[in-house]
């Protein structure tokens, strides 16, 4: 069967998958599977189920998953199947990096960094949900006919296809989000991360640490930092810098102010530390981002 992936390197017992056009940055496909062993990806991946079932393993937990489930992978995360009675399954995978949804995600680490991106930024002024990882069902179908809408795109090749593919993936992670919302039936964010993403909302601009946010809102930091990181995804330290960099993105698209009055504005005075966070993130400086995202 050919494989659209080649092994990069072994890491204990997975093994490293590691192929995406560059160009493209994006690829779909299904595949027939019984048993597919341990790996790790450098990409973000949705794998919907279309036929059959199976036992999908993440990390350290197993998840029974039949027709109509998906889940999306995050970057870096061990995973695999295996069979439920020796039965063969069906998986659609659409395999995708982050700077394929937004350009200036080249450095993003993890899944959480797209849902706080400028382009899919669908939070409705709450935190969004940590949704990579998890298993949802396809109740409507609605998933399933955007990733057949987007595979149809990447076989036909037609004038934009990157374009509509990129828009169906935004949808689908709209999709997604509502599934993830406190008014679904999904498990909701507990009420001390709320607090304290809201917290940080309206005090990002100053100098903030986890132990005075705590402190302001009366959680423990042991408690918070735990609970943090695995609702979001990401350290306390790292949301907040990157609430502080999608706002220095914005104004630098946005706004003609000089960068160092960005830079204050979001809560760094060290010019020199910003433009190296700034790149951390975002893969340019704060000049190479403002000439690309106007076209300059």
């Amino acid at each position: 069967m050919n494989n659209p992936f080649y092994n990069d390197c072994n890491t204990k017992s997975a093994y490293v998958l590691k192929y995406i056009d560059p160009k493209e940055k994006v690829i779909t496909f299904k595949r027939v599977h019984t048993t597919v062993n341990p790996h790790i990806h450098r990409f973000l991946e949705l794998a919907y189920v279309l036929k059959g079932s199976a036992v999908h393993g993440m990390n350290n937990e197993k998840t029974l998953i039949k027709e109509g489930d998906y889940i999306i992978i995050d970057l870096g995360d061990v995973h695999y199947y295996e069979p439920v009675n020796n039965n063969e399954f069906e998986i659609q995978n659409l395999l995708f990096m982050p700077d394929f949804v937004d350009r200036m995600l080249v450095n993003a680490q993890n899944f959480s960094e797209i849902l706080n991106c400028y382009l899919v930024r669908c939070s409705n002024g709450k935190t969004p949900l940590a949704i990579a990882n998890r298993v949802f069902h396809d109740e409507n179908g609605r998933i399933r006919e955007l990733i057949c809408k987007i595979s149809t795109e990447y076989e036909e090749k037609k004038l934009g296809y990157l374009e509509s593919i990129r828009c169906n993936i935004i949808e689908l992670i709209i999709e997604t989000m509502r599934k993830a919302s406190p008014d679904s039936s999904a498990t909701a964010s507990s009420k001390s991360t709320e607090e304290i993403c809201k917290y940080i909302a309206d005090h990002f601009k100053e100098q903030i640490t986890l132990y005075n946010v705590c402190k302001s809102t009366g959680y423990s930091v042991p408690y918070v930092s735990r609970k943090f990181k695995e609702e979001h995804g990401m350290t306390f330290s790292r949301y907040l810098q990157q609430m502080r960099i999608n706002e220095a993105r914005r104004l630098l698209y946005e706004s003609n102010m000089k960068i160092i009055d960005i830079a204050e504005y979001v809560g760094y005075s060290d010019i020199k530390f910003f433009n190296t966070l700034f790149k951390k993130f975002t893969g340019k400086t704060p000049r190479e981002y403002r000439a690309l995202s106007k076209g300059r």
